[in-house]
């Protein structure tokens, strides 16, 4: 399992780059081998960042972390 997390300046934000480079990365982790599953976990009112994660294929996991919510690629690699 690999867990990924990012952050953004604000004046960077709103164009999409966040969202193109978790999906990039997410499908780089997978195609490396031994891995299976990506996971991620943000803070509970992040909103942008949690959309960020549903635009891409993440799905609530049902658990939470210590800074909040985590969720879980959808896809998987077989």
């Amino acid at each position: 399992m690999v867990e990924i997390g990012y952050g953004l300046k604000e004046e960077y934000r709103h164009h999409g780059y966040m969202t193109e480079a978790v999906k990039v990365i997410t499908e780089w982790a997978l195609s490396q081998d031994g891995v299976k599953q990506v996971e991620s976990e943000t803070d509970a009112e992040n909103i942008a960042l949690q959309k960020v994660l549903f635009r891409t294929g993440f799905i609530r996991n049902g658990k939470m972390g210590e800074e909040g919510p985590r969720f879980v690629y959808g896809g998987k690699k077989e």
